[in-house]
């Protein structure tokens, strides 16, 4: 059994957000003191928008691209741990057992981790949500747990709450319909029919309690297929 329950990843409009990421820090880290072992990582946010620029500009390559964009998760991280909680910021999930245990929250610097295990395309398939279901297979967590800025999937890049879709097979992901999810994400969660993957709504913290303790919430299940 893995020792880690669920891999969290915060988008990176949301750790920008001092007010919703200290909320959700809060909860998460009242998980950790129920004994829950979670591992959180960072979207690249707008760091990582400005590096899709200087690439769509042809002035760095899809290899740099890749590596630069890791990097603004790792910053995004520092930028989370600035909020002032019992947040740790950790090389390898195997320090996630340790770090839970001293009560403290772990975030994973992604970069180091990734170059000892470079097994992803490197270009804009992957991002975030990839990197994070990658570590979310390696480590075998129970959950992996995409928290966004909206409530979950919609059937267009318009956002109608009404039509919030409660259930999706992983197989009719699109990328181009579905925007706050990447295209190799579906690739990754193949690897692992028994994940639970779920996007939530960072902005009601309580969901995600709710997730972990019941396996339902508002938001957006992902049926791997």
């Amino acid at each position: 059994m893995s020792e880690i329950e669920a891999v969290i990843k915060i988008g990176g409009e949301l750790v920008l957000d001092g007010e919703a990421s200290s909320r959700l820090l809060k909860e998460i880290l009242n998980n950790v003191y129920a004994g829950r072992r979670l591992l959180v990582l960072c979207g690249g946010g707008v760091l990582s928008d400005h590096i899709r620029e200087l690439y769509a500009r042809k002035l760095i390559s899809d290899e740099a691209a890749h590596w630069m964009a890791v990097l603004s998760m790792d910053q995004q991280a520092h930028i989370l741990i600035d909020r002032g909680f019992n947040v740790k910021l950790i090389y390898d999930p195997s320090q996630v057992k340790q770090t839970v245990e001293s009560r403290c929250l772990p975030v994973l610097l992604a970069y180091r981790y990734l170059r000892l295990n470079d097994e992803l395309p490197h270009n804009w398939s992957v991002t975030s949500d990839s990197i994070a279901a990658y570590i979310a297979f390696k480590t075998d967590a129970r959950f992996l747990i995409l928290v966004k800025n909206v409530n979950g999937l919609y059937p267009s890049p318009e956002i109608e709450e009404d039509k919030l879709i409660p259930v999706i097979k992983s197989s009719s992901l699109n990328p181009v319909k579905h925007r706050v999810v990447d295209e190799y994400l579906r690739e990754i969660l193949r690897l692992k029919p028994s994940f639970k993957c779920w996007l939530i709504n960072g902005y009601h913290p309580e969901r995600l309690t709710e997730l972990l303790e019941t396996g339902r919430t508002i938001g957006t299940e992902i049926i791997i297929t």
